[in-house]
């Protein structure tokens, strides 16, 4: 080969090495800012959400953050008056209180209930969702709030995907937040389950690479370790209850993390796999169950 041969092969070598990392890093940047920022929802305004539950009265209720960001939730009582047990119903991601919390309030007839926006969802404030590392913080102000304000004597969590991710967080951050709570469709893990949900779009090694860059963009452009949003470790130190629920057709979060979670727990947890049914789909698929197990599970 000569000279001139060996150096177009160099040079062609290093515009490839260049162009692919210049992938990564792109891809890696895109892959972060589109998961710690979604489209916010609002669902039915509170109005119209309080006549399709007649026996309740509804309520704008907001506190402030530890970093100054303002949380919004609707407060729901029943119309008979107030309960001292108190029930945080917490959305997933990209959904809000009006849209996703509220379906569950006719089952929990009975009890106080707070509605939260999580943050950079509905009207609460934040620009970025952290899967749980700052939202867990936020969820504790929100039961300080109940117990302070509302004279809630037990408070009950209910978690959907990343609502139970959130308050499984916050259950191993404070134990004694909680009575008792339910977490259907949580991830065990943020990195694990982003590189499943890359992987359905491109070679595993490919997902690999980009969340791991997703990592380092998230660390360096926000301080954040999204390795940190684990329910997984620290759901052992949780001391309330926990029922995990999950689907065995979810496609979105494999029911393998909710498995990892129950064998991670206390003994004090309980699992409850839902054939047939997708994510956060139990209580469509087999809502007479869901209901009753939700509540059965409240009242122990």
């Amino acid at each position: 080969m000569t000279l001139f041969a060996r150096r177009r092969v160099l040079y062609l070598s290093l515009v490839s090495t260049t162009a692919l990392i210049g992938f990564w890093m792109f891809g890696s940047a895109v892959l972060c800012e589109r998961s710690l920022r979604v489209p916010r929802t609002s669902g039915p305004r509170m109005n119209v959400l309080a006549a399709r539950n007649p026996a309740t009265s509804w309520r704008e209720v907001s506190v402030t953050a530890a970093d100054g960001v303002r949380l919004d939730a609707y407060f729901v009582q029943p119309a008979s008056g107030a309960s001292t047990q108190c029930v945080v119903v917490l959305h997933g991601i990209g959904d809000s209180r009006g849209s996703g919390s509220a379906g569950f309030v006719r089952m929990l007839a009975g009890y106080s209930m707070l509605l939260p926006d999580i943050r950079g969802h509905g009207t609460s404030g934040g620009d970025l969702m952290t899967f749980g590392i700052q939202e867990k913080q936020d969820l504790l102000q929100w039961v300080r709030w109940l117990r302070g304000q509302q004279n809630c004597q037990r408070v009950y969590g209910l978690g959907e995907s990343l609502g139970g991710a959130i308050l499984v967080q916050a259950a191993a951050l404070d134990p004694s937040a909680f009575t008792a709570i339910v977490a259907e469709c949580s991830f065990a893990d943020l990195p694990s389950v982003a590189r499943y949900r890359v992987a359905r779009l491109v070679p595993e090694w490919i997902a690999a690479a980009l969340v791991n860059g997703a990592q380092v963009y998230a660390k360096i452009r926000y301080g954040l370790d999204l390795a940190q949003a684990s329910p997984v470790a620290g759901i052992a130190q949780a001391k309330p209850p926990i029922l995990l629920i999950h689907g065995l057709e979810d496609h979105a979060t494999p029911a393998e993390h909710s498995r990892k979670l129950a064998a991670a727990a206390s003994k004090t947890t309980e699992l409850w796999l839902v054939p047939a049914a997708g994510h956060v789909a139990a209580s469509r698929t087999s809502p007479d169950e869901f209901r009753q197990r939700v509540l059965q599970w409240f009242k122990r």
